[in-house]
């Protein structure tokens, strides 16, 4: 090999590892302070699909939402499709123990808001209600 091939090997290799730290590091990455929501969100909202309303009573914290997933899984199966494979916690807002959580999907749809009283990951639904 001539010395212009080993640098050019040289410089090619060390790109490839510097881009596989960047990627390994993803220093630009930041994750959102509502995604804690996105599974009892997604437990609930999968309940409600199935139509387990045994399920839906025990991520449920009131008789609101499960009359809502019950309602809505009769009325409108294809939005809680939607909101079952896509929905994510977008923003939200805590007030004490409790957290209003909008769950926005990308698509037409339109966002659900949903309410947890507790903390995180074994927060319970309040309250389901969609934003349009």
């Amino acid at each position: 090999m001539t010395d212009a091939r080993i640098s050019i090997s040289l410089i090619v290799g060390m790109l490839a590892v510097g881009f596989g730290f960047v990627f390994a590091l993803q220093p630009y990455s930041v994750r959102s302070p509502w995604s804690v929501y996105d599974a009892p969100g997604q437990r609930f909202l999968s309940a409600a699909l199935r139509q387990d309303s045994a399920q839906i009573e025990r991520l449920s914290a009131s008789s609101r939402p499960v009359e809502w997933a019950i309602r809505t899984a009769r009325e409108h199966p294809s939005d809680l499709t939607t909101w079952a494979r896509y929905g994510h916690a977008g923003s939200g807002v805590i007030r004490a123990d409790t957290a209003m959580v909008l769950f926005e999907t990308g698509t037409r749809v339109c966002p659900l808001l949903l309410t947890f009283v507790g903390r995180e990951a074994s927060s319970r639904v309040l309250e389901a209600e969609t934003r349009c």
